[in-house]
Formats: structure tokens, C-alpha cells, sequence
């Protein structure tokens, strides 16, 4: 009874479990505590300018309230895995991973048939090679 009627302390962080995750990237938290609510539009606090994250429902979290304020609650900290995707400064194109295959292109593809017909080499390839190098400032699984 005492864990129950116990005082919140609004300066700790609480392990919870996202429940789902709303299109602008605020989470939808069940605390574990029992004396807390489950919470929605809960920002994520990153502490990397410029990067959003979408997180796995079932993921496990802290949350934790900006300033000690029940009014402020902010996700933090998750456990290894439960990143879906991560976006740097807004981008939306995909990057490519060191030994993905490269597609050719339709300007590549009608060169490469040419080549081939006039060579007499049968079809050619649908891919043309894959990535030997990537930038050692992003890791991406």
C-alpha cells in the first residue's frame, strides 16, 4: 500500500513501454511505475540536433519530466534495437551500405544491352557492381 500511495518523484526517470508513435515523432508511453498514467505525445530528447527517430512499438524507454514538471513529460534513453528508422537534418533519400549491389540506371541499361547485342554477349547484368566505400560518419545496419 505504501508503493502505491508513495509520492511521484518528477526529477527520476521511469522505465516504460512505447505503445506507439504518432506521425510527427511524439511516443505514446505505459509507464511501468502504477503511479504513473500512460501518457501520449510524449516528445523524444535525442541530445543530437538535426536526427528524428521512429521507434519499434514494445521498445522500452525512460521517461523522464523537463525541469521536474508532471506537465513536461520528454522520452529518453532507450535499450539497443529499438530504433526503426533514424533521419539526419530532414533527409529523405536512403543511403547505401558498403557491399549493397548499385542498379544501373535506364540511360546504363540501354548502353549495357547496345554493348552486348554488338558483342554478342547475351543479356547483360541487372546490377553492375556493388559499394566499396561508405562515409565513416553515419553506421546504418
Amino acid at each position: 500500500m505504501r508503493r502505491i500511495t508513495a509520492r511521484v518523484d518528477y526529477l527520476a526517470l521511469y522505465p516504460s513501454v512505447v505503445s506507439g508513435q504518432d506521425a510527427d515523432g511524439r511516443l505514446h508511453l505505459v509507464p511501468e511505475d502504477i503511479r504513473l498514467s500512460s501518457c501520449r505525445g510524449v516528445p523524444i530528447r535525442l541530445g543530437i540536433p538535426g536526427v528524428t527517430v521512429r521507434v519499434a512499438t514494445g521498445a522500452r524507454v525512460l521517461l523522464g519530466f523537463e525541469a521536474g514538471d508532471p506537465a513536461r513529460p520528454v522520452a529518453t534513453l532507450w535499450e539497443s534495437g529499438s530504433v526503426t528508422e533514424l533521419v539526419v537534418n530532414g533527409a529523405t533519400t536512403g543511403a547505401a551500405r558498403v557491399g549493397d549491389s548499385v542498379a544501373r540506371s535506364a540511360a546504363m541499361t540501354t548502353w549495357m544491352d547496345a554493348v552486348s547485342a554488338a558483342l554478342s554477349l547475351g543479356a547483360s547484368p541487372s546490377t553492375i557492381g556493388a559499394v566499396s566505400t561508405a562515409s565513416g560518419v553515419v553506421k546504418i545496419p
